[in-house]
């Protein structure tokens, strides 16, 4: 087994975190035991701890020591997803609740866009058609609008998708087909093509679309051979989207690709 660094040590203290062992408000173990108990020096576990603390995940209290944050004071996206991810959502959860809201907003957008939303899509489409591996969870314009709260399982599902070459196949054709929809303003085709897209999973998954989605990320992290922990794949791909969001359109228009 690889030696502990200070990635995998905020890693593990995360997934403690992400399973319910360590609760909002807990203090965490004092740096001393921590470093005993990962057989490591104190300066990696501060390395660690200030990596957990920039994810919004443990608050260093002065005096007191690190604790868990609370759900108020963390942000919305990492609060409402560490519940939901806690609870093992699987794959087919999570593609219910896609097909509503995006097929819905593929809909409003075929009925709203303007030249300029659909020049933006057309742009957006061009950058994800020739992406691949983890570069298409990045490209995908539905990270940049989806909702907060189940954005970050979003980013977690797709990373089990890129790696399913069937998968791949089948469904990216379907952002085309609803993009063409949406440019002719046809809102029921906009729909179907986005339940389509979403359907794929269900066709092509087999057991794994019972399993839940952070074990089918992580298991598609550890194929492919991958250090980048789930944790630090979700965080990357929002604040990219974060960082580009002057340019994301409001509302809708983007949601459906």
């Amino acid at each position: 087994m690889d030696a502990p660094n200070a990635r995998r040590i905020a890693q593990s203290i995360s997934d403690d975190i992400v399973a319910g062992r360590l609760q909002s408000g807990d203090r965490l173990p004092p740096e001393r035991s921590l470093a005993v108990r990962f057989g490591v020096g104190r300066p990696l576990i501060r390395e660690a701890l200030r990596s957990l603390e920039e994810l919004g995940l443990v608050e260093t209290r002065p005096g007191r020591g690190n604790f868990v944050r609370s759900v108020a004071l963390a942000g919305v996206h990492r609060q409402v997803g560490m519940a939901i991810r806690r609870r093992g959502v699987t794959a087919a959860q999570l593609s219910e609740a896609r097909i509503t809201l995006e097929s819905e907003a593929a809909g409003l957008a075929a009925s709203r866009a303007t030249a300029i939303d659909i020049a933006r899509l057309d742009a957006a489409l061009e950058r994800l058609e020739p992406s691949e591996g983890m570069e298409h969870v990045r490209a995908d314009p539905v990270i940049e609008m989806m909702l907060e709260s189940i954005a970050p399982l979003t980013v977690a599902l797709m990373t089990r998708s890129v790696g399913d070459p069937r998968v791949m196949a089948r469904s990216q054709p379907y952002h085309r087909v609803a993009l063409e929809a949406i440019r002719r303003g046809d809102p029921p085709a906009a729909r179907a093509a986005i339940e389509a897209h979403l359907g794929v999973a269900g066709e092509l998954y087999g057991h794994d679309f019972e399993r839940s989605v952070d074990s089918l990320a992580r298991r598609a992290l550890e194929e492919r051979g991958s250090m980048t922990s789930l944790d630090d794949v979700v965080q990357g791909v929002l604040s990219a989207r974060d960082g580009e969001s002057s340019s994301v359109l409001p509302d809708a228009h983007d949601r459906p690709t």
